[in-house]
């Protein structure tokens, strides 16, 4: 599917020396411009280790990035039913946003007294 996708082909285009982070549902060799843990077979070296940590550590980052953006911004929490196109200029706007609100001394979630307020929270 990510093959056949306008994605993949803009990608390879354009950000050819880029990669991205993923996990071992990708196969590195028919995406190469994802980076992938390699598989623990019990033989892994030093460096496939520290390569693993790595990218474990990157995707850390990322997915703590994406929950400050979903508690700050509600609409994120749920974007099953959108089209793709729509999500990323959701999610795009959302990045912009947040950065405008840090660059003028905005609070984060992470200062938020009780953390990021639940879903079913309606007093947000």
């Amino acid at each position: 599917m990510l093959r056949a996708s306008p994605f993949f082909e803009t990608w390879m285009q354009y950000m050819g020396q880029y990669k991205l982070l993923g996990d071992t549902a990708y196969i590195a060799q028919t995406y190469p411009f994802i980076i992938t843990p390699k598989r623990d077979n019990g033989a892994l070296t030093v460096d496939d280790q520290q390569l693993n940590a790595r990218i474990s550590r990157g995707r850390v980052v990322v997915e703590q990035a994406f929950g400050r953006l979903k508690c700050k911004w509600r609409r994120l929490r749920d974007l099953s039913n959108t089209r793709v196109d729509i999500m990323v200029k959701i999610i795009v706007a959302a990045c912009a946003l947040h950065n405008m609100c840090t660059g003028l001394g905005e609070g984060t979630c992470n200062e938020h007294p009780h953390g990021c307020p639940r879903e079913d929270d309606e007093n947000q």
